[in-house]
């Protein structure tokens, strides 16, 4: 955990000198040395990438994600991150990435830690004339057809970029372990997640 803090601390010191430079910022936004827009060819082979495939299974079939589990993987902050790409893209290039942490049957720390980021990640796109801010909200799921897993999301939103902090609070149902979630994720996956997915 603290390698985390550590690591998160580092992120979030980095400067924004202008509006203009924002974007310059979030491709330095890096969760593990991989960054949105990042092939994941430059931090895995296309055999790993292969044999992680799939984590969730959307209805459409346009992106696919991926998870690297740190039991796996020599991962330093997370329990395991989450890539996006377009199915049948060569270069596997990133739409999304984000870091979890795991949070089995205590979601009251998850939420703590929540509020510890957001508090950081204020301090730094709060400034910003172009960043507009997301409110913390909570929503079902759409992975958990019963309605009862959840999600509390809270974050910024950018001109083609989200950086949002959530904890997945999953029912029983799910085989899933409740987890904080930091990510940065493009417009377009965003808009699939929203219109296509589930």
């Amino acid at each position: 955990m603290k390698n985390f803090l550590g690591v998160l601390i580092l992120i979030l010191t980095l400067q924004i000198p202008s509006h203009a430079d924002y974007i310059n910022h979030i491709q330095k936004f890096k969760i593990e040395g991989i960054s949105v827009g990042d092939s994941l060819l430059d931090h895995f082979s296309e055999e790993q990438i292969k044999d992680n495939r799939q984590i969730l299974t959307y209805k459409s079939e346009r992106f696919i994600t991926q998870e690297f589990l740190k039991s796996k993987f020599s991962l330093d902050s997370f329990d395991s991150i989450q890539t996006a790409y377009k199915n049948g893209d060569p270069k596997y290039i990133n739409y999304s990435i984000s870091g979890s942490i795991f949070f089995p049957n205590n979601i009251n720390a998850c939420y703590k830690k929540q509020k510890e980021i957001l508090k950081e990640l204020d301090k730094k796109f709060g400034k910003l004339e172009s960043a507009r801010k997301i409110p913390l909200k909570t929503f079902k799921h759409g992975i958990d057809d019963s309605g009862k897993s959840k999600v509390t999301t809270a974050g910024f939103s950018l001109k083609d970029y989200e950086v949002v902090v959530q904890c997945m609070d999953f029912s029983n149902k799910i085989n899933l372990k409740d987890e904080l979630v930091v990510a940065i994720d493009a417009n377009e996956f965003i808009k699939f997640l929203q219109t296509e997915a589930y």
